[in-house]
């Protein structure tokens, strides 16, 4: 007898359960969720449940029913998009000793159960659906621990209608609300997993129980976070509900394993008798026989053979399918070599190419028009350094590369020559200081992935600050005797050719970096001095190699005493 979940052929909602149950290597790009689609799950848990008892002792059959409550109570839970206050109100209400109530919270992705003991009431939370981040930034499969704590409630608390009424208002207000701010709860799974623990903490205690460590295999589809695939949070929860309650029986974990193969081989039988896709089928077998060996010897003789047989049945369906495709294919074309006529085949025949076969021998052929040259703006070191940069902002607008190129040349070959016939200091410490600014803004962006070419940008930097800082010192000569205390590693660290003839515009890169470096960066020792606060004890030294200075000084300070 072929054992199935009683799926019609023609039933849409099997795919949806197939390939969040199986997880082929190709998922949905969009979000397939829909409330039919999750309450088929449901349903096909139930069934295969209710199937399952069958292989159950009599006396373990009490145990196994109120796994079959907890996935009866689940369908209900799973009619609408979210909890409703009355339903859940009466399920909480009929809980007897030994019950398992299981609730998905949709709105906040995160898993409820409880258990209620003679004594007590065990409330256990989880999140229901891993982090798009954690899914797309883990290497692997994710790994997660569920129901390791627990907080404990008195049946005396929990069992009082006033409690179970507040306690159902509070998981059932995520779906109730109008999604109007600021009335939206948070959507968060902390919302269940830590505001709803250390509420029921003020009523209860914290209490270690046996957890399930699970191996989560989770998809993020290629769509926005609201309507790219993700795998079914429902189908976490049934897992973990059956996990749970049978570690803590006298089943075990080996009959929930046993299950677990059961139900899918019952899902497989239907998938193949509703004729999806064989990549599906195919992935099925796979992991049938991948469960089967995980349980090794301890797996009962009957679900060996029922698995066998599930994958025989999917075996013998692609065979045939395999054929199928192979008979359909097209027939080579026929094929006979001494049947044809290579001379004749061969010749070509050109009717209409005997005007330009006489023009090209007559060299009569039209030309091409000329190519049209770029006007490029090409200009010296005085106009790049003009007052307002108009100059440079002109030429890298009709090509970046030669303007920069320009630019580069100009300051290795003209910036000495240029700073011999300075008369206005401040204004060419200006203009400096302004053709600094735009060249190292403008060219980051096209050397940004060229380390040579950034590295010519930082040479060219310096050589403008050695000729800002020859200018400051010619102003103010003292700061000539300040160390730069820059680290020579700053010039040691650029990627420079080592070629007998550099590219422009630098052919004097070569020489040593440590001759450079106390010219090259003196300027950046002045700065370092100026906001260390030095700046007082130059002031002295100036006054004191000034005679005009002390002889001003000596005379207000007469004039002070005399008054």
């Amino acid at each position: 007898m072929k054992h199935t979940l009683s799926f019609g052929d023609d039933d849409p909602t099997l795919d949806y359960i197939a390939t969040h149950v199986f997880f082929p290597i190709e998922v949905p790009e969009e979000s397939d969720y829909t409330i039919e689609n999750d309450l088929s799950l449901a349903r096909a848990a139930y069934t295969a449940v209710r199937a399952y008892s069958a292989h159950i002792d009599d006396a373990l059959k009490p145990c196994w029913g109120s796994i079959e409550k907890t996935l009866e109570n689940l369908q209900v839970s799973a009619q609408s998009g979210h909890l409703r206050k009355d339903d859940m109100i009466s399920q909480l209400h009929n809980m007897q000793s030994g019950d398992v109530l299981a609730l998905l919270i949709r709105a906040q992705q995160a898993g409820v159960i409880f258990r209620k003991q003679e004594n007590h009431t065990l409330y256990e939370s989880f999140e229901a659906s891993p982090s798009r981040d954690a899914v797309l930034h883990t290497p692997g499969g994710l790994v997660y621990t569920y129901s390791q704590l627990a907080v404990e409630v008195p049946n005396s608390v929990f069992d009082d209608p006033h409690f179970q009424t507040e306690l159902a208002n509070f998981l059932s207000r995520p779906g109730d609300v109008e999604p109007d701010p600021p009335n939206v709860p948070p959507s968060h799974p902390e919302y269940i997993t830590s505001l709803l623990n250390g509420i029921l903490r003020s009523v209860g205690r914290t209490v270690e129980t046996t957890g399930v460590l699970k191996h989560v295999r989770d998809e993020v589809g290629a769509l926005e976070e609201e309507d790219g695939w993700r795998r079914s949070s429902l189908w976490l929860l049934i897992r973990i509900a059956i996990q749970t309650s049978l570690d803590r029986s006298t089943l075990g974990r080996v009959t929930y394993k046993v299950f677990m193969l059961f139900f899918i081989c019952n899902l497989a039988n239907d998938a193949n008798n509703a004729g999806l896709s064989s990549d599906l089928l195919h992935l099925m077998s796979a992991k049938v026989l991948r469960r089967l060996r995980k349980l090794g010897s301890s797996a009962p003789s009957w679900i060996s053979d029922m698995a066998l047989k599930t994958c025989a049945c999917l075996q013998d369906t692609l065979e045939v399918r395999a054929v199928e495709i192979q008979n359909t294919k097209p027939r080579s074309p026929y094929w006979n070599p001494s049947e044809l006529d290579l001379v004749n085949d061969t010749r070509l025949s050109l009717p209409l190419s005997d005007e330009y076969i006489r023009n090209a021998l007559a060299n009569h052929a039209p030309l091409d028009p000329p190519a049209q040259l770029k006007d490029y703006v090409r200009g010296t070191l005085e106009d790049f350094l003009s007052s307002d940069i108009s100059f440079f902002d002109r030429a890298y607008s009709t090509d970046p590369y030669v303007a920069l190129y320009d630019l580069e040349r100009s300051v290795e070959e003209d910036i000495d020559d240029w700073i011999a016939h300075v008369t206005d200091v401040n204004e060419a410490c200006t203009q400096l200081g302004n053709l600094m600014e735009v060249y190292l803004s403008s060219a980051s962006i096209p050397y940004m992935d060229n380390p040579e070419y950034r590295s010519i940008m930082a040479l060219t930097a310096i050589e403008l600050w050695v000729a800002l800082d020859k200018l400051v010192i010619e102003e103010i000569p003292i700061l000539a005797e300040y160390s730069p205390e820059i680290p020579i590693w700053l010039l040691q660290s650029l990627l420079l050719r080592e070629d007998n003839e550099p590219p422009p515009p630098f052919p004097r890169i070569p020489v040593p970096f440590r001759s450079l470096l106390p010219i090259a960066c003196r300027t950046f020792g002045a700065i370092r001095w100026i906001h260390s606060r030095q700046l007082p004890c130059s002031l002295l030294r100036e006054f004191s190699g000034s005679p005009e200075f002390q002889s001003s000084f000596r005379g207000r300070d007469d004039m002070e005493h005399s008054g």
